[in-house]
């Protein structure tokens, strides 16, 4: 039997090592996950599902919209930043079904 044994790290913290039984609760890793399924919230911009684990830590407005703005260039969002994430999905969906030639 082989037992695979992995390390998590965030930031270059270790946050989970059953090695040394470390063990950080999510809520205290520093790390946020919003979910871009319209159907959690249809409301939001792409801009603002960013932006939501940001303002629950109450961040200041300019040094929230820097960090915002940072992802939004890293995964290639930045035209898309005042659209609604339910249009993008749906558009996403469309042109996958479309090439696969299925009805969505």
């Amino acid at each position: 039997m082989c037992l695979i044994v992995a390390v998590f790290l965030i930031d270059d913290v270790v946050v989970a090592d059953p090695a040394t039984n470390t063990d950080v609760p999510p809520d205290q890793r520093g790390l946020g996950v919003v979910f871009q399924d319209y159907a959690v919230w249809p409301h939001m911009t792409v801009f603002d599902n960013i932006a939501y684990p940001l303002k629950l830590k109450n961040i200041e407005k300019q040094a929230l919209h820097k960090q915002v703005m940072e992802v939004v260039e890293l995964v290639n969002l930045t035209g898309f930043r005042r659209t609604f994430t339910f249009s993008i999905i749906r558009r996403t969906t469309t042109a996958c079904c479309s090439r696969k030639g299925i009805s969505c």
